[in-house]
């Protein structure tokens, strides 16, 4: 095993991995598979490894990435129950202290362009971690005009917006994508409202 550092000078990225799988319900409520991209930051130390010219008392990032693939058409209730069995994984097998994962889902809410669900996860006690739930690329359209001026804009313009929340593990709201998809539409639905310039 590799020792097992907290802040470890090494490492091992593996960047938007695509893995197709079940997590959760798609932009219009069916449980069924979705691209998934997941990107795995951890850190290691090879100084060990390089000394005793031992590949295993380093992380194989080979093999990491081959366990990683064999998330490859499972079921998760969700994409953070995902991004918890790839920090689980880190921790148990590979012996990780603090390493950070991120799962993106193109067009998850279906009003948005992409949605990213982000874990840090440290060891302490246990696993603690901190949750950050993105959704990107929201078009609104709406009228932005002046209220004073007698040629007041009447067409609706559209407004890209990006939404991000971050939640400790024991709040799970930045986790909770349905509440999230709650809240993409409130803002979609939101009568226009006109705003001074």
């Amino acid at each position: 095993m590799p020792s097992a550092h907290k802040f470890a000078n090494d490492q091992i990225f593996i960047n938007k991995l695509s893995l197709k799988c079940t997590c959760g319900p798609n932009a219009f409520g069916k449980v069924k598979a979705q691209q998934v991209a997941l990107s795995v930051k951890l850190g290691t130390s090879i100084a060990r490894a390089a000394a005793h010219d031992r590949v295993e008392l380093s992380v194989d990032y080979s093999a990491l990435a081959k366990d990683l693939m064999a998330f490859e058409d499972a079921r998760f209730d969700s994409l953070a129950e995902l991004l918890d069995k790839v920090t689980r994984l880190g921790v148990d097998k590979y012996g990780v202290r603090k390493m950070f994962v991120e799962g993106q889902v193109a067009k998850a809410v279906l009003q948005a362009r992409n949605t990213v669900l982000e874990r840090t996860a440290w060891v302490n006690d246990g696993i603690k971690g901190e949750w950050k739930y993105k959704v990107e690329g929201i078009e609104v359209p709406i009228i932005i005009g002046i209220k004073e001026n007698l040629h007041e804009r009447t067409h609706k313009q559209r407004v890209c917006i990006d939404l991000e929340w971050q939640a400790s593990d024991e709040m799970s709201v930045a986790a909770n994508s349905e509440r999230m998809n709650d809240m993409v539409n409130c803002i979609v639905e939101a009568p226009p409202l006109q705003q001074s310039i």
